[in-house]
């Protein structure tokens, strides 16, 4: 079974909102919840009216030195809104082939 609840969009920025489901016994008088299961939820909404901010997956990745290259995830944080940018560099310990706070990129993300 599955609960359908509308979520309402505008395009104005509005406070994230949260607000819970709970099932109830149907033969209750006065709407007794069940309380042996998992019978409450929470939903969070986040404003998805404002671009958000990128950031890490990980923020720590272990790799052996004889790989080639690294992988890093970005992800978008609160919100989808336009479109958000960074410049990626690293801030060397002397292990990658850039070289020193290289610039090795850049990351975009449009809604």
């Amino acid at each position: 079974m599955v609960v359908s609840v509308t979520i309402l969009d505008n395009e104005e920025w509005n406070p994230d909102t949260t607000f819970e489901v709970e099932l109830y016994d149907p033969d209750s008088k006065d709407a007794t919840a069940y309380e042996e299961y998992d019978t409450k939820t929470t939903i969070q909404i986040i404003d998805d009216d404002q671009p958000g901010f990128l950031g890490f997956e990980e923020t720590q990745i272990t790799v052996m030195a004889n790989r080639e290259y690294v992988e890093v995830n970005v992800e978008r944080f609160d919100g989808s809104e336009g479109q958000v940018s960074c410049v990626v560099r690293t801030l060397d310990a002397g292990m990658t082939a850039r070289g020193k706070n290289a610039i090795v990129g850049a990351f975009a993300a449009a809604n």
